[in-house]
């Protein structure tokens, strides 16, 4: 019980956040459109206003507007900032450093790449260890 409250919890958390709950309520309104302007003018005319875009509902209009809201830009406020950003390094770790491998680091062969390769492959895996019953 404890973990399927969790679990919806969680998911309701995760549809908030990726906006979901406009997609829910769009549902509704979609879902209420269809049934109203089906009784008008029927059926097909119905779906067909209900998803042109040219007769929204007042619930349509609200989450229009407020969809433009959530994502309108906002200005942060700053502090002594020209519009610049500073990046420094981190004081905790030590900076990597990237080196071109050397011959030295590189195993040697007397065979070239190729031929090792092939002597593989055609030789096949090594026979298991025998069973000791």
């Amino acid at each position: 019980m404890r973990a399927t409250l969790r679990f919806l919890i969680a998911l309701l958390g995760c549809l908030h956040l990726c906006g979901g709950h406009y997609g829910v309520l769009q549902g509704i309104a979609w879902t209420q459109m269809l049934i109203s302007y089906s009784a008008e003018v029927g059926w097909q005319e119905g779906a067909r206003r209900t998803f042109d875009g040219e007769h929204p509902c007042d619930l349509c209009v609200a989450i229009s507007d407020a969809k433009k809201h959530d994502t309108a830009p906002s200005s942060p406020q700053r502090r002594g900032h020209e519009g610049s950003i500073e990046l420094k390094p981190c004081p905790l770790s030590a900076p990597l450093v990237l080196t071109e491998p050397s011959a030295l680091d590189l195993p040697s062969t007397s065979l070239p790449a190729s031929d090792l390769l092939r002597s593989r492959l055609t030789s096949g895996p090594e026979p298991p260890p025998p069973r000791v019953c």
